[in-house]
């Protein structure tokens, strides 16, 4: 359980944005595009396995990454797979089984807080 009024993601460590969805899983076009790890504007590196989190008005939806897909060229963007399994409620702060805003595109992904995670 988080404390009141904390968002369970870190919004200065923003990922990238969905750009593809299924129904329980999302493809995340990265921020920058990196030959050696995926980094955001405050360089932290996501690997897989990584947890992320979708962030959405009601609910923010937790992820792991399961696959990251290297750009052809230093201009291009990593691309995160991301497998989709739970959900928090904002306004309650607590984890909510199952996925309850589906992802759309163009979607915020960010890394989770370190309360979040624990």
């Amino acid at each position: 359980m988080m404390g009141g009024n904390v968002l369970p993601f870190d919004i200065s460590k923003r990922l990238g944005t969905v750009v593809q969805v299924a129904p329980s899983r999302i493809t995340v076009r990265s921020v920058h595009g990196s030959t050696d790890a995926v980094k955001n504007e405050a360089t932290t590196c996501v690997n897989i396995g990584d947890y992320v989190v979708l962030g959405r008005l009601s609910y923010a939806t937790m992820g792991q990454v399961v696959q990251i897909l290297r750009p052809e060229t230093q201009d291009d963007h990593c691309a995160l797979i991301v497998n989709l399994f739970t959900s928090v409620s904002l306004s309650e702060m607590r984890v909510v089984p199952g996925v309850v805003q589906p992802a759309q595109l163009g979607d915020p992904v960010f890394l989770p807080t370190q309360e979040l995670v624990n």
